[in-house]
């Protein structure tokens, strides 16, 4: 056995006290030295990062800005930026960032840090600061717990509780099913109209009325105000919830979920009944126009709008059809072998013992499709759009006209409305009155800076690529909560 004496351990803790007091006193005694960062914010077409920079021993040679984004930054995560300036014992460091061709994602939660160096071979790195890249635009109104915050504006505050409630009742309905809790605040942020909505995105799609962005904790709807506004409430917020949750408890660097996966299990936990998607399916099913699922799981494409509407009715019917016949703890199963890097193949043989071919066959089969008149995958691509769009259908060509929930369009629905299905009702079992969810908390507003921030306040633009970059978890991460 090995014997250590006392005296040796006392030597080794007297010399790391020693050597961390030197690493202080050098690095308190650093010839570099920063001011107070500065943010200027012109949401959404730019913001520009301001620091002054001084040597006591040399000229200022060389500037970056390194920058990370989303609730989980790694130690890999971060990009720089080279800033150009006049070599200066003294100088001032600036970086524009021009956000107005692309998507500048509302409350993206950004990391950032300035490096130097000078001509005696000195550098430093700045102190690490937090921000978020708030849209500015508009007198915001905020209601939060630890687990939910609600943004909206120029609505009453009976409004913002709505949305509050429904929200509420999604996260303690969907902890259940993805027997998981988030690891950071729900941010959700409720534009009033296309406008606004459209105006921070890089692309936008009139079909588009909500989106989830998993790698930030965010979500942002259009909430027009009309008759059916609760409807549509209570399925929007509670679909792009879901994507959080999906992404965080199936997040894997070795697999990734298909489309109608995604999206067939947010429609299954919006809080209404889904049986017109249902109807749509089998309506599908019995003609022999089903699209293959395979042919679904990169995305569901843009180009056409009735085959859209189908992709979603398609990915709800698959998804009730794995609970109807497997049972909800499938689902969490399914979710598991994603985590654990399985493709979609491997996934269903672990869970099911089935191919994909077997599944897909046995649930055209389910919704009442002819004996051998499945379809084969379409002959054209559909690519993946991130982040997860959802569907809203204007029942009119007025500019305030009510959304409908439901992707199935009108005509489809008059067809199939007299046909159920002999097996359990569409959801009754996840039905839930946002009415009984706790009273929220009393509303304030959001304090945004308007103009400058020092050290605090907005944050810069992160591309789409850096959404697909950035994941839930991995070495060295850090986890940031609003």
């Amino acid at each position: 056995m090995l014997r250590i004496s006392k005296a040796f351990v006392v030597s080794v803790i007297f010399l790391i006290f020693v050597l961390d007091a030197q690493h202080k006193t050098t690095v308190a005694q650093s010839p570099i030295h920063f001011g107070p960062t500065e943010i200027q914010n012109d949401f959404p077409h730019s913001l520009t990062f301001q620091v002054t920079a001084s040597s006591d021993e040399g000229d200022i040679t060389k500037a970056e800005l390194f920058y990370a984004a989303g609730n989980e930054i790694s130690s890999v995560s971060f990009t720089s930026e080279s800033i150009e300036f006049e070599p200066g014992p003294k100088v001032e460091l600036t970086y524009t960032w021009d956000t107005s061709d692309s998507t500048a994602v509302p409350s993206t939660p950004i990391l950032f840090y300035w490096q130097v160096f000078d001509s005696a071979g000195n550098q430093a790195q700045s102190e690490e600061i937090f921000v978020r890249y708030e849209d500015i635009r508009f007198d915001w109104q905020l209601l939060e717990t630890e687990d939910v915050g609600v943004w909206w504006h120029d609505r009453p505050e009976s409004f913002g509780k709505r949305v509050f409630a429904i929200a509420q009742a999604a996260v303690d309905q969907q902890s259940d099913l993805f027997q998981s809790e988030l690891d950071y605040q729900i941010v959700i942020i409720i534009y009033n109209d296309a406008e606004e909505f459209n105006a921070w995105q890089g692309l936008s799609f009139d079909w588009v009325g909500g989106q989830a962005y998993p790698n930030y904790g965010i979500t942002t709807q259009i909430v027009p105000a009309s008759r059916l506004q609760n409807q549509w409430l209570r399925g929007v917020i509670p679909h792009e919830i879901s994507h959080l949750y999906l992404a965080q408890v199936t997040y894997s660097l070795l697999s990734s979920v298909p489309a109608w996966f995604n999206e067939g299990v947010a429609q299954y936990n919006e809080l209404d009944d889904n049986e017109l998607a249902l109807n749509s399916a089998m309506s599908a099913a019995r003609r022999g126009e089903l699209i293959s699922l395979s042919s679904l799981a990169s995305g569901f494409g843009r180009h056409n709008e009735e085959r859209l509407r189908l992709a979603y009715d398609e990915a709800f019917s698959a998804v009730l059809y794995i609970v109807d016949q497997y049972g909800g703890q499938s689902l969490v199963d399914l979710m598991t072998a994603y985590r654990q890097g399985l493709t979609t193949d491997d996934a269903m043989l672990q869970v099911f013992g089935k191919s994909m071919g077997e599944f897909e066959t046995e649930w055209a089969n389910w919704l009442g499709a002819p004996e051998d008149s499945f379809v084969t995958p379409t002959p054209w691509p559909l690519p993946t759009f991130l982040p997860s769009p959802t569907p809203w259908i204007v029942t009119n060509s007025t500019p305030d006209s009510p959304s409908d929930i439901s992707p199935t369009p009108p005509e489809i629905v008059a067809q199939v409305t007299s046909t159920t299905l002999p097996t359990p009702s569409a959801k009754s079992e996840n039905a839930i009155d946002a009415d009984v969810t706790p009273e929220p908390p009393e509303a304030k507003p959001a304090v945004l800076e308007q103009d400058t921030a020092k050290n605090s306040g907005l944050c810069a633009f992160v591309p789409l690529l850096i959404l697909g970059t950035i994941g839930f978890y991995g070495p060295g991460r850090r986890r940031f909560w609003r």
